[in-house]
C-alpha cells in the first residue's frame, strides 16, 4: 500500500508466486500488517503471474513491464456487472461458482476476513441466479452452466444503514423489503419483517414458478453497528 516508503527497497512479484520482500526499521506489529496487506494483493493477483514477465517491480509507483490488462483494474469496484461491463480485469472463480450452486444444499454460510472478496462473490451470485448469461462471456462458468434459469433474486446488503437501535434497523429492512414488494406488486400494512419476507419469497415463487434465490451481503452489520455497546 506504501510501496514507496523509504524503507521498502522494493517487492518483487514471479511467476511462481514466490515473493521477495526487503523491509527495515519495522517493529513486529508493522511487518505482520503490511505483510497482511502484501499477501492479500498477490492473492488478488496472482492469476496475472501468467501474463507477465519474470518480475513485475513496485517501486515509486510504477509498475513495470506493464501488461495492458493492469489498465483495467477494478479499483473500487466491488460490483461483479460493473468489472464486466467496465472491461475490468477480474479473476475468474466462476468454476468454484459452479461447483458450490450444483449441490443440493439449500443454505450456505460464507465467512471471510474483510476484503476477501464477499460482497464480489454475493453479486456475482445474483448475476448468475438472474439469468445474466452476457455477464459470463469468455469464462469458465458459460461452458459448465448449460440451462441458466432465470430464478428470482432477493438481495440485501446490510452495509447500507445504520443500526445502532432496533426500531432503526427494523426501518431499514422494512426499506430494503419495499422495491422487492413493489416488484411483484405486494400492497401490505405488515409491520412484522419475518411475515413480509415471508411473503415475499412465497409471492416470487408463485409467479415465476421457480425457487427463490436470497442473498444476504454484510450480515454481521447491525452486530459490529453494537457490539461496544453494553445494553444493545
Amino acid at each position: 500500500r506504501n510501496a514507496t516508503a523509504s524503507n521498502v527497497r522494493y517487492i518483487s512479484f514471479q511467476r511462481n508466486l514466490q515473493v521477495k520482500i526487503h523491509l527495515s526499521s519495522y517493529h513486529f506489529g508493522e511487518r505482520l500488517r503490511l505483510l497482511y496487506r502484501i499477501s492479500f494483493l498477490f492473492y488478488r493477483l496472482e492469476e496475472i503471474a501468467a501474463l507477465q514477465e519474470k518480475y513485475v517491480f513496485l517501486q515509486d509507483k510504477e509498475i513495470h513491464p506493464m501488461n495492458p490488462l493492469l489498465n483495467n483494474l477494478p479499483i473500487g469496484l466491488q460490483t461483479f456487472s460493473e468489472i464486466r461491463k467496465n472491461d475490468c480485469l477480474y479473476m475468474d472463480k466462476t468454476e468454484y461458482i459452479y461447483r458450490l450452486t450444483s449441490t443440493t444444499t439449500k443454505y450456505y454460510f460464507l465467512s471471510r476476513p474483510r476484503r476477501f472478496g464477499k460482497s464480489l462473490l454475493t453479486s456475482t451470485l445474483k448475476a448468475f441466479f438472474a439469468g445474466q448469461r452476457e455477464l459470463f462471456q469468455g469464462l469458465a462458468i458459460e461452458k459448465l452452466e448449460k440451462e441458466w434459469v432465470e430464478y428470482p433474486v432477493l438481495h440485501f446488503d446490510m452495509s447500507l444503514g445504520k443500526h445502532h437501535t432496533v426500531e432503526e434497523l427494523e426501518r431499514y429492512l422494512r426499506f430494503i423489503l419495499e422495491p422487492y414488494e413493489k416488484q411483484y406488486g405486494i400492497t401490505t400494512s405488515e409491520l412484522d419483517i419475518n411475515n413480509r419476507l415471508t411473503r415475499l419469497i412465497h409471492e416470487a415463487h408463485a409467479q415465476t414458478g421457480q425457487q427463490v434465490v436470497v442473498l444476504i451481503d454484510e450480515y454481521d452489520a447491525p452486530l459490529l453497528d453494537v457490539v461496544h455497546e453494553e445494553e444493545n
